[in-house]
């Protein structure tokens, strides 16, 4: 899902810059080194995304948490930037499909931010050997 969301992105983001009303470039149309950057930027976020698939199969090999929550957080980053392409150019995506995204990323945000917080630890080290 991540990498279909992230072409719809780049499709939706290119007709955006076609309608002028692109806000990384300086006339708001079709700009290289802005492609280039956000390709990077896609790139980097894939790369995100396997180091998390590596480091679930270390930490949690029975629910691969941490691989779910990395994908859910860039699913719903993704998808909510689509839809701001989208509502840019043409109609607007209803209320309720920007909550529920913005839930989904807040949620894995907030799973994210309680796995790194202090007493937590033991989930990362349950897997050691003595």
């Amino acid at each position: 899902w991540p990498i279909i969301l992230m072409a719809l992105d780049i499709v939706t983001g290119l007709i955006k810059a076609a309608y002028g009303a692109s806000d990384k470039s300086i006339k708001g149309y079709i700009d290289s080194t802005v492609m280039w950057q956000g390709g990077i930027k896609k790139l980097l976020t894939l790369v995100v995304i396997c180091v998390s698939t590596i480091l679930s199969y270390l930490i949690t090999p029975d629910t691969m948490a941490v691989r779910i929550v990395t994908i859910s957080y860039y699913v719903a980053e993704e998808a909510l930037s689509v839809l701001e392409n989208i509502s840019v150019c043409g109609p607007k995506p209803p209320g309720f499909l920007l909550r529920i995204l913005e839930k989904l990323q807040t949620n894995a945000e907030n799973i994210k931010n309680n796995m790194s917080a202090p007493g937590n630890q033991e989930i990362i080290h349950k897997n050691e050997e003595p």
